[in-house]
């Protein structure tokens, strides 16, 4: 990052103002993990000690770390601060592979190379801790030039072999080995289109059917399309379209359905009709609509028949039997009604009506409100 240091604009790492303040957050007081990255709340960021709202200048003096959470909690909300010495670079003992990858300007990944063969001096470490490199030596690279070996990258080998341009190919017609370019599709297997064509009408001789083998036709048994042919021969009834198949497979369980229930016959007239073959659920009991209708009309006929007698006498005493267990009375007068009444009489005469409207209708108001 650009800051003032001194009066003078410069570039100062990151690190440094880390280091400087020894990984602690000024605002709480605690260690800031150096492993922890963006967006972790407490990974660590920069903060100014007199905001930039408040007049605060953007120099090493005023910045100092912080955790992000710290930083953005406080925001500009500040009562006070004391500014920071200006870090300086040669005063930080190391620094880390990301920020001297950084400072030199070489690929990341580079530097992590030339760390594991010991080109690049660091401190020692654990297998799984990071890499520190001391200033001094990055100072000093910096001074004396970027030596030629950081800047080639040790994964090329330039003495490897060339890589082949032809190859081997062997005809698959008339068994001549050639050498062929590389660039050439790796499915090619005649030594010229001659053996292509050759090769071509063998195979149709060999596939050219002669008698279907088996239950199988030469012509489909449901669209009447030729059908394919399998090793020089037919070999299916069927010309492979889904249409086709489920069409066979519906016909092969009609049948057997058919050779298992046999013809039925009609419930009114007793005449044979064929097997439906389409459809599933119950066999149709009719031969035709006429027939439904006349056995519903007959079967209506004989239940009205049977039941008339019992609607009309023993339903009706049971109904005036119940009426005469529970007599029923006039709802304003208290009069009996007779056995024989409809169900839903109230009242006993249209005076008794008139009272109970005239108890049960709303006071006249006039308009006025009195």
């Amino acid at each position: 990052m650009r800051i003032t240091v001194a009066g003078e604009l410069k570039r100062v790492p990151r690190v440094a103002i880390y280091e400087r303040d020894q990984w602690i957050c000024q605002l709480c007081d605690k260690p800031i993990d150096r492993e922890l990255r963006y967006p972790d709340p407490m990974c660590a960021s920069i903060d100014h000690v007199i905001p930039v709202s408040m007049g605060g200048a953007n120099s090493a003096e005023n910045l100092q770390a912080s955790h992000y959470l710290c930083n953005t909690s406080v925001g500009n909300k500040k009562t006070g601060g004391r500014l920071r010495p200006a870090p300086v670079w040669l005063g930080v003992e190391y620094c880390s592979a990301q920020t001297a990858a950084t400072v030199l300007d070489l690929p990341y990944g580079r530097i992590l190379r030339l760390l594991e063969a010991g080109t690049i001096r660091a401190l020692d470490r654990k297998p799984h801790q990071p890499w520190r490199i001391p200033i001094s030596f990055v100072d000093e690279i910096l001074a004396v030039g970027i030596p030629e070996e950081f800047l080639v990258d040790g994964r090329l080998k330039p003495d490897r072999e060339p890589k082949p341009t032809h190859r081997k190919l062997t005809c698959a017609s008339c068994g001549r080995t050639d050498l062929v370019p590389v660039s050439l599709g790796s499915g090619r297997r005649f030594c010229s289109e001659a053996c292509f064509k050759a090769a071509k009408n063998q195979r149709r001789r060999v596939s050219t059917p002669k008698d279907p083998v088996g239950k199988a036709s030469k012509f489909c048994v449901i669209c009447g399309q030729q059908n394919p042919v399998s090793n020089g021969a037919y070999r299916s009834l069927l010309c492979g379209k889904p249409a086709c198949r489920n069409e066979h497979n519906r016909r092969r369980s009609f049948k057997k359905r058919q050779a298992e229930r046999g013809e039925p016959s009609c419930k009114h007239c007793g005449k044979h009709f064929a097997l439906r073959e389409r459809g599933g659920g119950r066999q149709l009991r009719y031969c035709s609509d006429a027939c439904r209708a006349e056995a519903n009309r007959q079967r209506a006929k004989a239940h009205s028949h049977k039941n008339r007698d019992v609607r009309s006498a023993e339903g009706k005493k049971a109904r005036l039997d119940a009426k005469k267990q529970n007599p029923r009375v006039c709802v304003v007068c208290g009069t009996s009604f007779a056995p024989e009444t409809r169900a839903d009489k109230r009242y006993c005469d249209r005076s008794c009506w008139n009272r109970r409207r005239r108890l049960f209708r709303p006071p006249y108001r006039r308009a006025d409100g009195l």
